[in-house]
C-alpha cells in the first residue's frame, strides 16, 4: 500500500456511504456525513522489524486545527448564512456551537 493511499477499509467505506445514500451529492456532503461518526484509527506500516503504528486521524485533525490560524480568527458564535436544508442547517450550527464552546475554553 502507498502510504499516500487511505486504508482499504476507510476509502470502501467512503464510497459505500456515498452510493447509497449521497448518490445526489459529491464526495464532500459524504465524507462530512462520515466525519459524524468519527474519522478512523489508521495503521501506518513501517519497515520490518517495526510493526505498525496507529493514527488517530480525529486526534491529527484537531490538532492541526488548533495550532493552525482559523481556530482563532473564524467567529464561531456568529450567525450562518448558508444555503442549506433545516436537517443540515440544524446541524451545521451545531458544530458550529460545539467549535464556539472549545474556542471559549482557551
Amino acid at each position: 500500500m502507498s502510504n499516500r493511499r487511505l486504508p482499504e477499509e476507510f476509502r470502501d467505506k467512503i464510497i459505500r456511504r456515498h452510493q447509497s445514500s449521497f448518490a445526489d451529492f459529491g464526495p464532500l456532503l459524504a465524507t462530512e456525513k462520515l466525519a459524524e461518526e468519527g474519522l478512523p484509527v489508521i495503521p501506518i506500516p513501517l519497515l520490518a522489524p517495526d510493526g505498525d503504528i496507529r493514527i488517530d486521524l480525529a486526534a491529527v485533525f484537531d490538532t492541526a486545527y488548533e495550532r493552525g490560524r482559523d481556530s482563532k480568527s473564524v467567529n464561531y458564535g456568529a450567525p450562518l448564512n448558508l444555503p442549506l436544508n433545516p436537517e443540515r442547517e440544524k446541524w451545521a450550527t451545531t458544530l458550529a456551537n460545539q467549535f464556539a464552546a472549545k474556542a471559549k475554553l482557551k
